[in-house]
């Protein structure tokens, strides 16, 4: 009897290789967690020109072939890490936890007021804080807020300044500890960017074979989050063209690929925070984010694939969507204000708070567009677009990092 592929009964896994050329194997490979999509094989068809007397064609050839996929998908801490890594051709680092011991503190104790915390000496810059972090207290805030994810706006010598108002303590509080937990990752110094090739497979587990592509590079990823809606997540990778059929004998490529986490949870819209400049925005109605490294594999003679995959300058562009309240936005586009963007996506129900931060340290607005004015009953909306021309990298300095967009994971 025969046997049809189901749309639902398959998976796709992908594994990172040691090199151009090297296909990744055995175990290890990574699950990936999907709403949708495909890989996809194309091929440039050649013509043949001649010129037959009996009025017919001649058949023509397939040339160069190219690979390339995207995956739609929910957003969930573990199971993008490494994708994620790929696009910012970086390395994630563990955080280091700051506590009065940490030299550059020295033994400074410190008081809380409104949403600064104050040292009393020492350089908390020099002790590692940075603008876009996440931090998590430990120990020397009030207790309501230790173990929540504070968001860092701004940071002097002696202070930090958070997004989140803090419960006043008076201080002097000797003993604290904050910044100890997740990763952190930020675009990397020139000379050292990391060019990332994966194996990916699709299998199909209903007849038993798998498409197999290697030599691939995830170079893209767009996040988008609206109302009833999940954080959503789309990475894209470029192959240079090679692929194969692996069929029943072979097939799964792969030995037991599993998700990073299997227990993590996709996340909502709902649990999720973005701030623009200096406020946070609660009346969005659309959001969207685009980090592209602008691969490319250029067909070349002699050859079915190409030889290597070529990336670009990163390019960063998005848009929200919210109410209108007032004119800051306006204000700020005919001002060419500089501004930050960031969100903060939560795992509802963990303690302490699991999270995921985005930041967009440096850019201005490309336009602030109201809309029409009707008879309807409605809010008035405001789109407020940043294309890649008007993101760039942040060379303030300082607490500033030099980096265009700016991770952290809890986990």
């Amino acid at each position: 009897m025969t046997s049809w592929q189901t749309s639902w009964d398959a998976y796709v896994a992908f594994k990172a290789q040691s090199g151009l050329g090297v296909p990744a194997s055995g175990s290890g490979a990574s699950i990936l967690p999907l709403t949708g999509g495909a890989g996809k094989l194309t091929k440039n068809v050649v013509s043949s020109q001649q010129v037959r007397q009996d009025g017919m064609s001649v058949r023509g050839r397939h040339g160069t072939q190219k690979t390339a996929g995207q995956y739609p998908g929910e957003l969930q801490l573990s199971n993008y890490d490494s994708i994620i890594e790929a696009v910012m051709r970086g390395t994630w680092a563990s955080n280091t936890a700051i506590t009065q011991a940490t030299s550059a503190l020295s033994s400074a104790t410190i008081s809380v007021s409104g949403s600064v915390v104050t040292f009393s000496g020492g350089n908390v810059i020099t002790a590692g804080v940075r603008f876009g972090q996440v931090h998590r207290w430990t120990s020397g805030l009030a207790a309501g807020d230790l173990n929540k994810p504070l968001r860092v706006v701004g940071a002097t010598n002696t202070t930090i300044t958070y997004a989140e108002t803090l419960t006043t303590v008076a201080g002097p509080v000797s003993s604290y500890s904050f910044h100890g937990n997740g990763r952190r990752l930020i675009n990397p110094a020139a000379g050292s960017l990391v060019k990332r090739y994966f194996t990916v497979e699709e299998r199909e587990n209903t007849i038993d074979e798998s498409e197999l592509f290697t030599d691939c590079m995830w170079g893209k990823i767009d996040i988008a989050m609206q109302p009833d809606g999940m954080f959503t997540i789309t990475p894209y990778w470029t192959g240079t063209g090679a692929a194969q059929v692996e069929d029943t004998t072979s097939s799964p490529y792969f030995t037991t690929p599993a998700l990073t986490s299997t227990t993590a949870i996709p996340m909502a819209a709902i649990d999720a925070t973005l701030r623009i400049g200096s406020a946070d925005e609660v009346a969005i109605t659309a959001f969207n984010l685009s980090i592209d490294i602008g691969l490319n594999a250029p067909a070349v003679a002699a050859s079915k694939i190409s030889p290597d995959i070529f990336d670009g300058i990163m390019k960063v562009s998005g848009s929200v969507t919210c109410f209108r309240k007032d004119l800051t936005y306006f204000s700020s586009f005919l001002n060419e204000s500089t501004l930050s963007l960031s969100v903060l996506a939560q795992v509802p129900g963990s303690s302490p708070a699991d999270y995921l931060s985005l930041c967009v340290p440096y850019m201005t607005l490309s336009d602030a567009m109201k809309s029409d004015l009707k008879r309807e009953g409605g809010a008035r909306m405001q789109t407020l677009n940043f294309t890649d021309a008007v993101i760039g990298v942040d060379q303030r300095g300082g607490v500033y990092d030099p980096s265009m967009v700016i991770w952290e994971v809890s986990n």
